[in-house]
């Protein structure tokens, strides 16, 4: 029998999650995957293509395949293998662009999962200020950075002291949702030839000031209990930036919960994520690798949202078919993914997330503790300093 090592991205438990599907895998195929569950961390990742040895397919960050196609570490799929799968057209636009690199043709990765950022809105709370009473009103109150804060003041001056949570500890997220901002406001983090950062630049600059500006909504303190998903789950905000965690957390848990709830796009562009699939240069068994490729987006698109708390498919006519069920998060979901995008598929992108992953924790801190500290100064003090150092190691 032929055996493929595959790691995957998750919580402790995942591999066993997917552990009926390589069972299923192996009965028709005779093929048996053995699953390496990791977390989401650049550095096991990174290592896999440094030393040439690992599993032979990998679930990565979408904002990685470049950096690890720059390492001459994977294999290209073939026209042959994404014409198999329906073709370049079948999935979302942003994730297959995460797939390809600027400088070349090939495709490096397959998209596998998607995740998009959206506002939750607590209806039940606009209602009960005359602040939006239809679902055109509360899409109004979203729908730009001023509008936003005009309806956060109005909450705040209801009585709602801390009507916003966002994500402000050292999670990916705490970068996601800053671009919507960015790129609102017409900046970007990095060049897309992947040379030079420009999130110091002064459109990057001006989303950053507004969104860092948002601490005037928020809880003061800078903990993972006063990140956007756990004050969520405790009923706290009024309006939070999330993925579909949540949702599908009130759904399975707390159904009763829901109605309380609408979402809406973020102000700006909305920010996408995911995971794509990639099969490792090194790999013995690249056909088998390939057959586990494609199976595993087969079932993703089988069962939207039912693998992993934060799984939605990447392909339309899967994502279309949930939306036309008529459910009103469905539609609010798929509306984002469709209109939103994500980082810039650039070399070494991997490696400027991670700085950034490291500092603005710390400029959340400083302006959440202290309501006195200027926003734009303390940008300027962390993010000036970083884009030197990461513009010197980009231009070697």
């Amino acid at each position: 029998m032929i055996e493929i090592e595959s790691s995957v991205m998750g919580p402790s438990d995942v591999g066993e999650i997917l552990s009926p599907w390589a069972r299923e895998f192996e009965q028709l195929t005779r093929i048996h995957v053995h699953l390496v569950p990791i977390d989401w961390n650049w550095n096991t990742i990174f290592k896999y293509g440094v030393y040439g040895h690992g599993p032979d397919v990998s679930e990565v960050g979408s904002s990685w395949v470049a950096s690890l196609a720059a390492m001459n570490a994977l294999r290209p799929f073939t026209v042959g293998e994404v014409r198999f799968l329906g073709g370049a057209e079948t999935f979302l636009a942003e994730s297959w662009k995460s797939c390809l690199t600027a400088d070349d043709f090939n495709v490096w990765g397959l998209p596998w999962t998607s995740q998009v950022l959206v506002l939750y809105y607590r209806k039940d709370l606009l209602e009960q200020f005359g602040i939006a009473r239809t679902e055109e009103e509360c899409r109004t109150a979203f729908a730009t950075h001023s509008a936003l804060v005009e309806t956060l003041s109005r909450l705040q001056a209801e009585g709602v002291s801390h009507p916003l949570a966002l994500w402000v500890t050292e999670e990916w997220y705490v970068i996601h949702s800053a671009a919507s901002w960015v790129w609102g406001a017409g900046g970007e983090f990095i060049v897309p030839e992947g040379n030079q950062v420009i999130f110091d630049q002064p459109a990057a600059m001006a989303g950053l000031r507004d969104y860092f500006g948002l601490r005037a909504f928020m809880r003061p303190s800078c903990t993972a209990e006063d990140n956007s998903r756990n004050q969520l789950y405790r009923g706290i905000p009024a309006v939070a930036i999330e993925c579909q965690v949540p949702y599908i957390f009130f759904r399975e848990h707390q159904p009763e919960e829901l109605p309380k709830w609408g979402i809406s796009s973020v102000p700006g562009v909305p920010y996408i994520g995911g995971s794509n699939l990639v099969i490792w240069k090194h790999s013995r068994q690249p056909d088998a690798a390939m057959k586990w490729v494609q199976f595993l987006i087969k079932k993703i698109d089988e069962q939207i949202g039912a693998m992993r708390a934060e799984d939605f498919p990447t392909r339309l006519k899967a994502l279309d078919q949930w939306a036309a069920s008529g459910d009103r998060f469905a539609i609010g979901f798929v509306e984002s993914l469709k209109r939103g995008r994500g980082h810039v598929s650039a070399r070494l992108w991997g490696l400027v997330e991670e700085k950034l992953l490291g500092v603005f924790p710390r400029i959340w801190e400083e302006v959440l503790s202290d309501p006195s500290r200027d926003v734009e100064e303390a940008l300027h003090q962390h993010l000036d300093p970083l884009a030197r150092n990461l513009n010197r190691t980009l231009k070697n």
